[in-house]
């Protein structure tokens, strides 16, 4: 009965949100935080429902049956409810509820404003309600036959990232419809645009940041678990979320510079509009089948039809609100200069580049798919193309970063600059006697970094914690460069069969099988080699890669086994065993991998405080 109870308040909420996003919109009545609270409830339970069916093996529930079995301990049961289309969807629905409800509780300026924000927002989550009711149920049963027994969730998913990983996405994902809605809102009113500006970047530093963790979190969920050894790898899935992440980072950086002039006022508005259209997209790409991933749902080419809709009906009124924008608002000319190397130069610069970024992955992610779909002609688009056009323009970013406080200083205290920089070449000389050409330009990179963040700590020491978000941010974004350089260039990767008779170098490591075991309980058997890691100087230690035989699922599955370490990882991937006994290894070493999400959680910490530091600051 709590099956069909979750049904029917999925479908009354879906409903009741519709109703309210009339009353708002037509009738501009009254908020009221109750009504709205009250949408929200009805879907937490309806998600309650679900999870009670998981955690009481409920197999009549076909979707339950799919992703499920009585073996599966319960923390991979709440994880297999998100595990599959059906579940994460209704998840995505319970977001959508709890980020109105969230505007709904931190927002009270311009009535007008917030009624139309939260009329969007409501009808945006009726249009997945009776999505997922009609199109991607998770509370269908099957009564005959009857099933006893679950098919298991699949093998990959069960990891404790995968517990945290898709609600950190979802929450990005969806969390952008909020600026969505604020612009739509803002086309639609006459409040000043400085204000809806202010709102709508505010609204867009706590998306990011969870889209950040999300991203980060499922970077190193891949470096681990699927025994590759690298951390990205621009799968069509991976790209799905990247593109609505760089249109977000652009934003940002465009809408600081809104509220510096009254230049990037519609450039602002494009981006916090096609964020949240790019995730629609991201989703379609992910839930229609037409991409192959190790990350994507299976297909179904009627869900696929619908959120392309979904997404048609996104685009359309982005662009409707744009021109009823530009046609409606007055805009003064702009009364500051832009001078190159100035503070706003950096900002239009950077979110320029983001979004040009976004526009290049999001290009390269679809091609194939346009290509197939029209003229029949099956291409892929790989690494290479991402890295020779995504890459370099990344650097571009990190040159202006580095490069602004020396720039912006130059009229005034021209001799310390020269000298400043004078010594950055010397110092970077010096190490060209001992490192390769690309390591120096690291390390000159670095010495950069470390005087643009004095320098903007010293200089505005006054105003430290409003400047706080953004230092801790772009400090990210310099440890995750210096972590993707050296990790590019320092890495090592060798195929060996190890054994117990024979001693393996790799690097300045060693290698040999020390024991073999086997373990098995009623979910599956692990097949285990211990692996003695040693070097001369830092002593030994025992690895331990797996493979895991899944009894339900009648598949096998690689564990890989890592050494972490501050300057690098071992990371060793078991093979198969050979017929002379030993075991075919993957091992990598490496180096400064860690730094790279030590870089994406400093820069989704700076977009988590940058939230509450500009609602102080607007307070």
């Amino acid at each position: 009965m709590m099956i069909e109870t979750g049904f029917l308040l999925l479908l009354f909420s879906a409903f009741y949100a519709f109703m309210l996003g009339v009353s708002l919109f037509i009738f501009k009545r009254e908020i009221r935080y109750r009504e709205i609270v009250s949408v929200s409830f009805l879907s937490l339970i309806s998600f309650v429902a679900l999870i009670i069916g998981f955690m009481s093996d409920d197999f009549t529930v076909l979707y339950i049956a799919n992703h499920s079995n009585t073996t599966l301990p319960w923390f991979y049961k709440l994880t297999a409810i998100w595990g599959g289309h059906e579940g994460s969807m209704l998840l995505w629905y319970l977001i959508i509820a709890v980020w109105t409800t969230l505007f709904a509780s931190f927002t009270n300026i311009h009535e007008k404003f917030c009624q139309y924000t939260l009329s969007s927002l409501m009808f945006i989550q009726s249009i997945f309600g009776f999505f997922i009711a009609f199109f991607s149920n998770p509370f269908v049963r099957q009564f005959y036959p009857q099933i006893k027994e679950g098919l298991d969730l699949n093998p990959l998913l069960q990891d404790w990232a995968f517990i945290i990983h898709p609600p950190l996405l979802y929450l990005g994902y969806v969390g952008m419809s909020v600026p969505f809605s604020m612009t739509l809102a803002l086309s639609l009113t006459k409040i000043p645009v400085q204000d809806g500006i202010r709102q709508i970047l505010r609204w867009s530093y706590l998306p990011v940041a969870f889209l950040t963790f999300g991203i980060m979190l499922g970077s190193w969920w891949a470096y681990y678990e699927l025994g590759w050894g690298g951390w990205w790898f621009w799968d069509p899935v991976e790209n799905a979320a990247l593109v609505p992440w760089l249109t977000g980072v652009a934003l940002v950086h465009a809408g600081q510079g809104a509220l510096k002039s009254n230049k990037f006022y519609r450039l602002t508005l494009w981006l916090a509009l096609l964020g949240f259209v790019f995730a629609i997209l991201g989703t379609f790409l992910v839930r229609s089948g037409v991409v192959s991933s190790v990350h994507s749902f299976a297909s179904d080419p009627t869900r696929g039809v619908v959120l392309l809709i979904i997404f048609g009906m996104m685009l359309t009124v982005s662009f409707l609100a744009m021109r009823r924008f530009v046609s409606e608002t007055e805009l003064t000319q702009p009364s500051i200069k832009l001078p190159i190397f100035s503070q706003l130069f950096t900002l239009q610069i950077n979110s320029l580049i983001f979004f040009l970024s976004a526009l290049i992955v999001l290009f390269g992610t679809l091609y194939p798919i346009v290509s197939d779909t029209l003229f029949e002609q099956t291409l892929s688009v790989g690494a290479p193309y991402f890295n020779q056009t995504v890459v370099p323009l990344f650097i571009l970013s990190i040159l202006a970063l580095l490069s602004y406080p020396f720039l912006t200083d130059l009229k005034k205290r021209p001799r310390a600059i020269i000298l400043a920089v004078l010594l950055i070449v010397l110092v970077a000389a010096a190490f060209s006697f001992v490192l390769p050409y690309a390591e120096v330009m690291i390390v000159a990179a670095g010495m950069l970094g470390i005087y643009s963040t004095v320098k903007v700590i010293h200089t505005n020491h006054s105003q430290l914690f409003k400047k706080l978000p953004s230092l801790i941010a772009h400090v990210g974004v310099m440890v995750l460069f210096v972590g993707i350089s050296l990790n590019s260039l320092k890495s090592i990767d060798s195929n060996v069969s190890l054994n117990r008779n024979t001693l393996i170098n790799v690097g300045s490591w060693s290698f040999y099988l020390h024991d073999e075991r086997v373990i098995e309980d009623l979910h599956s058997t692990r097949y285990i080699a211990d692996i003695m890691v040693q070097s001369a100087d830092r002593g030994g230690f025992i690895l331990s890669p797996e493979k895991q035989y899944f009894k339900a699922r009648e598949i096998t599955m690689t564990e890989t086994a890592i050494s972490p370490g501050f300057f690098g990882d071992i990371y060793i991937a078991l093979g198969d065993r050979r017929p002379d006994g030993s075991w075919a290894c993957r091992i990598y070493l490496k180096p400064f991998v860690r730094w790279i999400w030590m870089g994406c959680i400093l820069m989704a910490i700076g977009l988590l405080l940058g939230f509450f530091v500009r609602k102080k600051h607007d307070e």
